[in-house]
């Protein structure tokens, strides 16, 4: 798997969709990731491999048939039995979960400063941040 920029993450986030946009943005997706390590009993140098690997299939800068050979070959350790469980659990939470809220368009709210008025936009911020 290739080497992403900052500013090529940051401009294929900008060109998602606002639901998968916003799920690749999202506590929930945080809550997700949290879930899998869990459950998987993932080491924080496993999560991140998992993490990386996944986000650069939810930004659409890699295939989704690219997570499996990356984990395999960063993560030898993880037995062919747990990696293709690693997969599934992938497969389920994360990309189903995508399909969904593109389907339905569920969008976040836009963030809100403690005053009630809106907050920077990502888009905003990123520039801000240059």
């Amino acid at each position: 798997m290739k080497t992403y920029t900052p500013d090529e993450v940051l401009s294929a986030l900008a060109a998602l969709p606002r639901p998968v946009r916003d799920f690749a943005d999202s506590k929930a997706l945080i809550g997700i990731y949290k879930g899998i390590q869990k459950k998987h009993r993932l080491n924080l140098h496993e999560t991140d491999v998992v993490i990386n690997a996944t986000n650069m299939v939810l930004l659409g800068l890699e295939l989704e048939t690219a997570i499996e050979p990356v984990i395999h070959k960063e993560l030898p350790e993880l037995a062919n039995a747990a990696v293709r469980e690693l997969m599934a659990d992938i497969n389920d939470r994360v990309f189903k979960e995508t399909k969904r809220r593109l389907r339905e368009n569920i969008v976040e709210e836009e963030p809100k400063n403690s005053d009630g008025t809106p907050a920077l936009s990502r888009d905003e911020l990123a520039t801000l941040m240059k």
